[in-house]
């Protein structure tokens, strides 16, 4: 992926690397998203030159759970008011795919801000194909890195197996070898475990995805639970690095 030259100078450079460590001052050259050169007072023919002068140059953070379908709607939630289920529990369903596209970029925009540059979009109200695409199309924006989890419409029925019906076309048209998100995305799925779906439908839409090799992410729960032990989990073939609970 070609994404230029630049030549970011003057910032105190916090690595995360033992042999580099940190700099009070120095500059990072970073060519085609990759970084080439840290060290003070560096030089770079053709490079677009960054001022970061009194600021902090370090790895960008990782979010890593975030409904970004939903951020438009922080706004209904404040102290002593709406609490966010049931702001979400009654907007959800009126969310059009144009809102999903505002509301990622919104969220995309927040992140980058915020020195976040890889997110886990955690989008847990896939409504119609054209709201997965609006979403999609935000990451497509945005060149920030993240995992699209793709999962649900909000407050499916507990007994109903959810069938992932438009996986197979997401799948081809956005993370296919030449795809148009250009590798910085990648996609995953979320279920909704035994919080909100009964045991045998999570246990269903878990060996599906066993099947699919794509990664899965899970809600933990405070109130109800939502696993057998570890070990019928591992029996299972659950467990591993395609598994993460939020």
């Amino acid at each position: 992926m070609a994404t230029g030259k630049y030549l970011i100078r003057n910032g105190a450079v916090i690595t995360v690397d033992p042999e580099l460590g940190t700099f009070p001052r120095a500059d990072v050259l970073v060519g085609n998203g990759v970084i080439e050169q840290v060290g003070p007072d560096l030089t770079a023919d053709g490079a677009e030159i960054i001022d970061a002068t009194d600021m902090i140059v370090m790895p960008g953070l990782i979010d890593s759970h975030y409904h970004m379908w939903s951020a438009l709607g922080r706004n209904f939630v404040s102290d002593g008011g709406f609490s966010y289920f049931p702001a979400k529990w009654a907007t959800a369903a009126h969310y059009e795919a144009e809102d999903f596209h505002n509301s990622v970029l919104l969220g995309l925009a927040e992140l980058a801000n915020g020195g976040v540059t890889t997110v886990h979009n955690w989008s847990h109200n896939n409504r119609s194909p054209q709201h997965v695409d609006a979403e999609l199309r935000a990451h497509q924006k945005s060149k920030l890195r993240a995992r699209y989890s793709f999962g649900h419409a909000d407050r499916m029925p507990v007994d109903e197996i959810n069938k992932f019906t438009d996986l197979d076309r997401v799948q081809a048209e956005w993370f296919a070898d030449g795809a148009p998100l250009d590798g910085l995305v990648h996609l995953g799925v979320n279920l909704r475990g035994m919080v909100q779906s009964d045991a045998a439908v999570f246990h269903a839409e878990m060996q599906n995805m066993l099947t699919r090799g794509l990664p899965v992410s899970i809600h933990a729960s405070q109130t109800r639970p939502n696993s057998d032990d570890a070990a019928d989990y591992e029996k299972r073939g659950y467990l591993g690095p395609k598994l993460s609970y939020s």
